[in-house]
């Protein structure tokens, strides 16, 4: 066949194939229809397996199986759940606002109640800051409707977290004393009630702090046991407060078993 009516670099005839063929011997002829026929199988068989990729990456994106667009956001009017924080006065105060900051990135509303003893170790701007909210203080502070500080707290909430708990603490939701605003609100709050404690292993093992733990326990608070490693006293033993992913998961999960309850009274 004359070498100008060969296929281009690009896979298609030369314009002078498109010329009519009747100047061309019967040969060259044959050949040439043979030479376009074969370009349209290919064509088709590509434009086939095209189609065939399209597919397969429409499934794969339509069941998460890769991350190629961003999930849209949801419509839902349910509202996002509401996570009342309790901050109380340790060196570990400062792991609060990690866990803030984690209930908030899973879609959680946010609100904190510290003690006066936490705001030694932690500015109360830092939780106003994150949870773009007021923080909770003092039973007496103004509001713009009349209702009981702690009341307000307590009826807003799905989940209270105390995070990390003190001994002394501990010893006040255990005996059922109210002398603040964490603690009246403890007691006011008929939702679930997580505690994180932290303290010295020593204050962790005396014989008050574990009869406090069980009389908690009986009345199905849940604890996040501390953990083990350095405490700010410079012991190493158990005592300091769990990490905040820990009690994160230890959230989701009573959150789940929960849902829609309230405890008794």
């Amino acid at each position: 066949m004359n070498p100008r009516y060969r296929y281009n670099q690009y896979g298609g005839l030369a314009n002078r194939c498109f010329q009519p063929l009747s100047h061309l011997s019967r040969k060259n002829r044959v050949e040439l229809l043979k030479q376009r026929g074969h370009y349209k199988q290919k064509r088709r068989a590509d434009a086939i397996q095209f189609r065939r990729v399209i597919v397969d990456l429409t499934r794969n994106i339509e069941n998460d199986s890769i991350n190629v667009m961003p999930k849209p956001k949801s419509t839902s009017s349910r509202r996002p759940l509401h996570a009342l924080i309790g901050v109380t006065g340790s060196i570990a105060a400062y792991k609060s606002a990690e866990l803030v900051r984690l209930l908030q990135t899973a879609g959680w509303d946010v609100t904190v109640i510290m003690t006066r003893a936490a705001t030694e170790f932690v500015g109360e701007l830092t939780f106003r800051t994150l949870t773009r909210k007021p923080v909770g203080l003092d039973m007496f502070g103004p509001r713009e409707e009349w209702k009981p500080e702690h009341i307000a707290y307590a009826e807003q909430a799905d989940l209270f977290v105390i995070a990390p708990c003190t001994a002394n603490v501990m010893a006040k939701l255990a005996h059922g004393l109210a002398d603040d605003l964490l603690s009246c609100s403890a007691l006011a709050c008929p939702v679930p009630l997580i505690l994180a404690p932290a303290m010295n292993d020593h204050m962790w093992r005396h014989a008050a702090t574990r009869a406090n733990l069980r009389t908690l326990l009986q009345r199905g608070v849940r604890i996040v046991n501390p953990g083990n490693g350095d405490l700010a006293c410079g012991r190493k033993g158990e005592g300091r407060m769990a990490d905040p992913k820990v009690i994160l998961n230890e959230i989701f999960r009573t959150a789940k078993s929960t849902r829609g309850k309230r405890t008794k009274s």
